[in-house]
């Protein structure tokens, strides 16, 4: 079966959120690789998933959907993924305590302090980015120095991790 990837683009304050476009990107070469993707919108963030399907938009056709889940839905479809990408955000902390590959893309928040852990996963930070808790509105400076590529190699790279333990599919 083709893996399933959750995409989790929101954040709990703009200096955590990577850009949509870089999350489209993510979306559609892993679609393009095979595996189906789901971006997840919380409450409120439609606009901000809807973008990232525009940014996914024509690659690997019908391999790219959109959800917006109450709590309960989350931790269902969380269950069954073979992979998440996601900033510093409680999807992320939720699939790695379901024991969930997930990709952490980082920014002012720091991975030692707030995970991920108790799963495979692949963090990714940029040297340049600053430790700072402030609830800015726009991006980290540092964040916005990770490109996609280097998202997509983890992800390619954790997925063959995720299909050993699929047994629920």
């Amino acid at each position: 079966r083709k893996p399933l990837v959750l995409i989790n683009p929101g954040a709990g304050w703009g200096a955590k959120r990577w850009p949509a476009e870089r999350y489209g990107a993510v979306a559609g070469a892993l679609a393009e690789a095979g595996a189906t993707v789901v971006v997840n919108a919380g409450p409120g963030e439609e606009a901000l998933g809807a973008a990232v399907m525009n940014a996914a938009e024509g690659r690997a056709r019908g391999a790219v959907s959109m959800v917006v889940c109450t709590l309960p839905q989350l931790i269902a479809l969380t269950r069954r993924i073979s992979l998440l990408v996601a900033g510093d955000t409680g999807p992320l902390h939720l699939a790695c305590a379901l024991g969930k590959p997930v990709v952490g893309v980082y920014g002012p928040t720091d991975p030692q302090r707030n995970g991920p852990y108790g799963s495979p996963f692949r963090v990714l930070r940029s040297p340049a980015s600053v430790r700072d808790h402030k609830r800015r509105a726009e991006p980290e400076a540092g964040l916005l120095t990770l490109g996609p590529e280097a998202v997509i190699a983890a992800a390619l790279e954790l997925m063959p991790l995720a299909a050993k333990g699929r047994e629920e599919f």
